[in-house]
């Protein structure tokens, strides 16, 4: 099933689609690949120790909690951790963390944002669900 011109236009108008290809049609002679998106918020893709985090602000935070892990001043580092977000017994958001720890026996729960992205609804709500459901107060850096 191809795309004509005008459905072409149309959805790359709308975003839903970037340049020429199709899924799964060859490339036409000459033509180049389509440019890999950038972030939304301007972050950059970095990697560090083969774990590929969403910004550099991310990366260096990692490398900082690293280092406190190594030198015993929090244990239990742990990246990525998922909390169900539940209401009245369903589970209705899900929200995953960047980084747990423990920092003298207390659980800390961080989450690295920019100044744009703390501002975003979604966000906002999760983190009051975070606290009222989990008693989880995520910390921002």
């Amino acid at each position: 099933m191809g795309f004509s011109e005008k459905d072409l236009e149309r959805l790359q108008a709308k975003g839903t689609i970037r340049g020429w290809q199709e899924i799964g049609a060859p490339a036409p002679a000459g033509a180049s690949k389509p440019e890999k998106r950038a972030n939304k918020y301007g972050a950059k893709k970095t990697l560090i120790d083969g774990i590929e985090f969403d910004s550099q602000k991310e990366a260096r935070r990692y490398t900082e909690l690293k280092m406190l892990a190594i030198t015993k001043e929090i244990k239990d580092l742990r990246m990525q951790v998922e909390y169900d977000l539940e209401v009245e017994g369903k589970v209705v958001a899900r929200y995953v963390a960047d980084f747990q720890y423990y920092r003298a026996g207390e659980l800390v729960v961080e989450d690295v944002k920019s100044k744009v992205t703390r501002k975003l609804p979604t966000y906002r709500l999760k983190k009051k669900l975070m606290l009222q459901i989990h008693g989880i107060d995520i910390q921002e850096i």
